[in-house]
């Protein structure tokens, strides 16, 4: 998969990618730093985005929020790469 940047975001979200699973540390800290509310666009399938949430409060918000925040269409994202 290609780098996913969110619209204005200075941040290269690049999960597929082998060297950020071998050390995906420094994206991990731009995301939290510059981006903690990433929205994923899939170039291959625009109608499949989803949000990456990087921040400990945020993603502890929404896990208790069921209401406003919803995994129901599933939590896996098959890029056929990984």
């Amino acid at each position: 998969m290609a780098a996913v940047l969110s619209q204005g975001s200075p941040v290269r979200f690049e999960l597929a990618d082998a060297s950020t699973w071998a050390d995906p540390w420094p994206m991990y800290r731009s995301l939290r730093d510059h981006d903690p509310v990433h929205h994923v666009v899939p170039q291959d399938k625009p109608d499949h985005d989803y949000y990456v949430l990087s921040r400990h409060a945020d993603i502890w918000a929404a896990a208790r929020d069921h209401e406003t925040f919803s995994s129901a269409l599933g939590l896996t994202v098959n890029y056929g790469e990984l």
